[in-house]
């Protein structure tokens, strides 16, 4: 049994990838848990800082991570490259 929580967060996610991919949102600023859970291609991929949460260094993307989230720049049949920007 599916609980409807789980329904409105896929719901959401849903609605979510539709705006992106018609073009009604631009731009989104996720948090490194969104990141994961949003499967969508982007041009450019912003961090922030190398960081989850706090500036310490126990707190620091592992290299999984960030390949992971920024594996996200350029889409495929659309651009020839994707970009990934570390801002620190």
């Amino acid at each position: 049994m599916i609980n409807s929580k789980c329904l409105r967060v896929a719901s959401a996610c849903r609605l979510l990838c539709c705006c992106v991919v018609t073009g009604v949102v631009s731009v989104l600023c996720a948090t490194t848990s969104l990141a994961y859970g949003v499967n969508l291609p982007a041009r450019r991929v912003i961090f922030k800082h190398a960081y989850k949460g706090y500036d310490c260094p126990e707190n620091r993307l592992s290299h999984t991570e960030y390949m992971q989230m920024s594996g996200r720049a350029g889409r495929a049949g659309i651009d020839t490259v994707g970009e990934a920007v570390l801002i620190e």
